[in-house]
């Protein structure tokens, strides 16, 4: 088996000033090798899939943990130089700690993933095309950097165990499913990092710096390019008005901004998707509300990859970004007008995380659930402060009236005879996803063949506490306190907002009920 060994030496300005002079003779790429087992050897994998050893791991540690305590398994390791890790099983999932790479690390960010089997350790994975000019729909780059995820082959409604996740092998006798670029919509592509208070300007280490490895690429002297599927979660306990990504070398009190675009460059898309014909004017790879968003199941309108309108608004929710003028530097601007910043105002913190209520349509906890209702402010009634469950956009966010809450807690629809609905909190209010380009040119210049990405939030002037946080969410299904028709909400897409781990062990009051899907089962639903 193939190991990876890298090599630091000091970067100096000096150092700099020679890179960003130089002309490229070639091209680079990200490095990539299989990785160590128990990740599975594909037979029928190419070596463009070999997504190891790219994403560099100096300033990371990768932990194996429990989904239902958070803590960190005995005895379970993962190896940085070849990826291998302790055999992983239900109930377990991994975090990787980001760190400002000082003597004493500051961890400033936590990368984490879909828990086993539909994830594994270390949650960033670098995909290189063999062929440089291969693209996807609307010239989107071939080769990219995502999520170590794996799905399934294909949709078997009330089916628990679907082939293609990581216990495909003992389960279906057929090969896991890597997640790759191309793979289809809700496959969980993107990487997932949550910024920490440590994150935050003038609070901690002030930003996150994610590592990657090059080398040069023979035969042509084009840039490669790599698309970044990635979130950015707010845990820094502030409300943020946006985010910045920089490039540049070293991490923490030693990183660098880069200087020029000559051999490393962002990209927002802008002018990238060729025309159809020479009358075709020049499109851009991303509309500008598609760049730095909240989830499509929350916000936006039906289209060919989301069923159904956004819950919350079908309006886009998100930030308007723009790219600095040497193209090594990207920023939110403005905010996007839509019903987030109605109900919940600039980017919540998940110490702000409003509760809701959650639907198992397929039966399957491996799976997202759907939102089905949010405990909000009535907003029929502005001069009044009446928390309860309300339905989403499409029925005008009406209140759930008692005989539909009642109905829902006497639900036995899991195949255990559970309750298909659950109370957690909307996670993907938190959770940004931002669509970029990283362009690697000649990196002979690279003193030691490494680049960084470093993200810093940005904090608000608004520090306003919710109304939610102050009149909480009942944790079982009460009556609501108005007289109200039945309403019966339209649903979002099974994308729109995973549950956050609740205890949903209490007795219903009417019913006397037990609520929740129990143990890790119910925690995993909940945090896919």
């Amino acid at each position: 088996m193939k190991t990876q060994i890298t090599h630091s030496f000091p970067l100096t300005l000096v150092t700099v000033a020679c890179l960003t002079a130089f002309n490229p003779a070639w091209a680079g790429k990200i490095t990539g090798i299989q990785q160590g087992a128990p990740s599975p050897l594909l037979e029928n994998a190419d070596a463009w899939k070999n997504g190891f050893g790219g994403f560099n791991l100096d300033n990371v540690e990768v932990k194996i943990i429990n989904v239902e305590t958070g803590e960190e398994i005995a005895g379970k390791t993962f190896n940085k130089t070849d990826g291998s890790y302790t055999p992983m099983t239900y109930g377990e999932t991994f975090v990787s700690h980001i760190t400002d790479g000082g003597e004493t690390p500051v961890v400033t960010g936590h990368l984490h993933g879909k828990d086993w089997p539909v994830g594994e350790p270390s949650g960033i994975k670098t995909i290189t095309h063999p062929d440089i000019s291969e693209v996807l729909a609307n010239n989107k780059p071939a080769s990219c950097i995502m999520s170590t995820s794996y799905y399934e082959y294909s949709e078997l409604p009330n089916n628990l165990t679907a082939g293609g996740w990581l216990d495909s092998m003992e389960v279906h006798g057929t090969e896991p499913n890597p997640t790759l670029c191309d793979s289809p919509f809700q496959t969980h592509k993107r990487f997932k990092i949550d910024a920490l208070p440590t994150s935050v300007d003038g609070v901690g280490a002030d930003a996150i710096d994610i590592v990657f490895n090059v080398e040069n690429e023979a035969d042509t002297t084009t840039p490669r390019r790599y698309q970044v599927l990635q979130k950015l979660n707010n845990y820094t306990d502030k409300r943020l008005a946006g985010y910045k990504v920089e490039l540049g070398f070293g991490v923490g009190e030693n990183f660098i901004a880069l200087a020029d675009n000559t051999n490393l460059s962002l990209s927002i898309g802008t002018g990238e998707n060729p025309p159809n014909n020479e009358e075709d004017p020049v499109g851009d790879i991303w509309d500008a509300d598609d760049l730095a968003v909240f989830s499509s199941g929350l916000f936006g309108t039906a289209d060919d990859k989301h069923p159904v309108d956004g819950f919350f608004d079908t309006r886009r929710a998100g930030y308007f970004v723009a790219l600095s003028e040497n193209k090594t530097t990207i920023q939110s601007t403005t905010v996007m007008p839509s019903n987030y910043t109605k109900f919940f105002g600039d980017w919540l913190p998940s110490v702000y995380k409003p509760s809701a209520i959650f639907y198992d349509d397929d039966k399957n906890p491996l799976t997202d659930a759907t939102l089905v209702a949010f405990w909000g402010d009535n907003p029929a009634t502005p001069d009044t402060v009446d928390y309860q469950w309300l339905s989403g956009n499409a029925n005008n966010f009406a209140p759930i009236s008692s005989e539909q809450l009642s109905e829902w807690s006497s639900n036995t629809g899991m195949n255990d005879g559970s309750n298909q609905y659950s109370i957690g909190g909307v996670e993907d209010l938190l959770n940004l996803g931002l669509s970029y380009i990283v362009n690697i040119g000649n990196v002979s210049a690279f003193t030691d063949s490494k680049f960084t990405l470093r993200m810093v939030p940005i904090v608000s002037q608004d520090q306003s506490v919710p109304g939610h946080v102050s009149n909480p969410a009942p944790e079982t299904f009460v009556e609501t306190p108005l007289e109200t028709p039945v309403v019966t909400p339209t649903v979002s897409s099974s994308s729109g907002g995973s549950a956050s781990a609740m205890d949903l062990t209490a007795l219903i009051t009417t019913f006397l009920l037990m609520l929740g899907l129990g143990g890790w089962i119910m925690r995993k639903k909940s945090n896919q």
